[in-house]
């Protein structure tokens, strides 16, 4: 099972130990503990809401979402086919940096993918 250290600190306000710390303590006096990683999110990725879904007009596997972010409307092209109107997204807009599987970053640029620009991408 995993376990969020800020849901740990969340529960007790008043934890002061690190991660590591904490996962010797939990080793030592109940069951074996690791810390697995930790999870950065950048400060540029916003929450969206998708407000309409339409077919890539041409790729089969590409949607169109049109997203609010309550600052902007935008319509990115997303892959993903688990996505659905009124769904609440996160969404990087161009310049936002992230990191891939491998851990290496690159900057979120606008794309222009099969003939439609998409400023941005849904995570």
């Amino acid at each position: 099972m995993k376990i969020s250290y800020n849901w740990l600190k969340e529960l007790l306000p008043d934890l002061t130990a690190s991660p590591e710390q904490v996962a010797e303590l939990l080793t030592m006096h109940s069951f074996e503990t690791e810390v697995t990683g930790t999870l950065s999110v950048s400060p540029k990725i916003l929450i969206a809401k998708i407000t309409q879904l339409k077919e890539h007009p041409k790729a089969d596997r590409l949607q169109l979402a049109t997203i609010e972010t309550g600052q902007d409307t935008v319509t990115v092209v997303c892959g993903a086919r688990n996505i659905y109107e009124g769904a609440i997204v996160p969404y990087s807009p161009p310049g936002t940096e992230l990191s891939d599987e491998t851990g290496a970053s690159f900057t979120v640029k606008e794309a222009v993918i099969r003939d439609v620009a998409s400023p941005g991408m849904l995570n």
